[in-house]
């Protein structure tokens, strides 16, 4: 499949031959000491931008892994929870990153208070990066969707092991946070946006006009889904369901992988596909309708 690089892409290309890692040529010997995985013959960043640079592309002798450290917040617990979802799906079958085992049985490794995941590579593209054609971005966008549903269908009564303080608690009734959270959340942001005033962004002085607003939808909202929400069903979902972690097969269009399942946790379904329509048919100020239809359409299909 020919494909012609977006500028950002180009950029990110050379950031990533370029810029400093963040994790050592010592973490990564250390790192790969835990597993079998023969010998290490170089390394490389992924062409991704620079907040993303927590993984890196191994070359063995055995091929190619991907070494990914995980971010300081997320704890042991939360982890596990996500290496037991791409364990059922690696069982199901589903096309996502496969977990490689250390040498003691476990998915994860910790070294001096971090933690590191060592997964199979897997070649393919994203279509955000690069310029196509509306009736090939169309495709793509059902291709996404139709790959959503089955990650839906095979996860969907699935208890995950771990624990993730995001969404709902276990037994589906409570959130882990509710909307007084929230609503705290607010107060030290507005705080911190006017200790910024006057020198703030536009946005954040929207923010902080209409942060009564804000409150108050968020109070209605609740309320609303308190009286209603044991309808909507629930599931573990990815949360960050978006064209920036989808592959795409060279060879024929095809979805190669869902990544990233940092964020994964019990919630409604249609919290989900209320966030992946937007991500897949946003656009700076709207939405496109076509490519939402699209999405929907193929979901349901």
């Amino acid at each position: 499949m020919s494909l012609i690089p977006r500028p950002a892409k180009l950029r990110h290309v050379i950031a990533a031959r370029t810029r400093s890692s963040q994790i050592t040529g010592i973490d990564i010997r250390n790192v790969l000491g835990a597993y079998d995985l023969g010998e290490l013959e170089g390394y490389s960043q992924p062409a991704t931008g620079s907040g993303r640079s927590q993984s890196l592309i191994i070359r063995t002798n055995r091929g190619k892994k991907v070494l990914k450290r995980y971010k300081y917040s997320l704890n042991l617990e939360a982890i596990n929870y996500e290496h037991s979802v791409l364990g059922q799906l690696e069982t199901a079958g589903f096309c996502a990153p496969r977990l490689i085992l250390n040498r003691d049985g476990e998915t994860c490794t910790e070294l001096e208070g971090s933690y590191y995941a060592v997964t199979d590579f897997i070649p393919g593209f994203k279509y955000v990066d690069f310029v196509i054609s509306r009736r090939k971005k169309s495709e793509f966008i059902a291709e996404a969707a139709r790959a959503l549903a089955r990650y839906h269908r095979l996860i969907n009564g699935f208890v995950p092991a771990g624990k993730k303080t995001d969404g709902f608690m276990p037994d589906g009734h409570r959130r882990w946070q509710e909307s007084d959270w929230y609503l705290s959340e607010f107060d030290k942001y507005e705080s911190l946006l006017k200790d910024r005033e006057p020198n703030g962004t536009p946005l954040e002085h929207f923010f902080l006009c209409n942060i009564e607003r804000f409150k108050q939808d968020l109070v209605d909202l609740s309320r609303k889904f308190e009286e209603n929400g044991h309808f909507l069903p629930q599931l573990v979902i990815h949360s960050d369901y978006g064209p920036y972690n989808i592959l795409f097969d060279f060879d024929n269009g095809r979805v190669a992988a869902v990544l990233d399942f940092e964020c994964t946790h019990l919630d409604w379904r249609a919290s989900e596909l209320i966030g992946a329509i937007y991500r897949f048919s946003g656009k700076r100020n709207s939405i496109d309708y076509d490519h939402a239809r699209t999405f929907l359409t193929a979901y349901r299909s």
